[in-house]
């Protein structure tokens, strides 16, 4: 039996506004350390603002310094529009991020399942999609019904859900 297990560097978290420096230097620290792949926390103040030039700039170093290690690109979308989302996809597509995460868990709000199709729909095939922030089995089966790839559960709601299928 093959082991995919995996180990995971978080860049950037919580709220992913600190510095790209400080970002690289995470990457460089956690490639040291022996991990696999990263989850890197987009700057929402780059989308919210507008500043899209420096969001591409940060996608491209911590690309960059992950070398052959996959990033998956954790936003907040709840807080974000679907014009702004489509913008951030296409950048992330560009500068090679692998997959796209819906949100760290972190804020109060995620996204619902009728933004969760948009998110689908403008990906459109170009990068694998992880939800977050589902909290009992309802939401697990219907997002996987939905054919969303992966699924970001908390440790205290994934026991919940297991216990619900023993």
């Amino acid at each position: 039996k093959q082991n995919n297990t995996q180990l995971l560097g978080l860049v950037g978290y919580p709220a992913g506004g600190v510095s790209t420096k400080t970002k690289v230097n995470e990457v460089r620290d956690l490639i040291y350390e022996g991990v696999d792949a990263f989850h890197l926390v987009v700057n929402s103040g780059y989308i919210l603002s507008g500043n899209w030039d420096d969001l591409q700039c940060e996608l491209l170093s911590v690309v960059a310094a992950a070398g052959e290690h996959p990033v998956s690109l954790i936003m907040e979308a709840a807080y974000l529009s679907d014009p702004q989302i489509m913008r951030l996809v296409n950048i992330a597509v560009e500068t090679g991020i692998k997959s796209l995460g819906t949100s760290t868990g972190w804020l109060p709000l995620n996204p619902d399942k009728d933004q969760i199709k948009r998110i689908m729909e403008i990906l459109y095939g170009r990068m694998e999609l992880m939800v977050a922030g589902l909290v009992n089995l309802d939401q697990v089966t219907e997002f996987m019904e939905m054919g969303v790839e992966r699924l970001i559960i908390r440790q205290q709601h994934a026991e919940a859900i297991l216990a619900q299928l023993a």
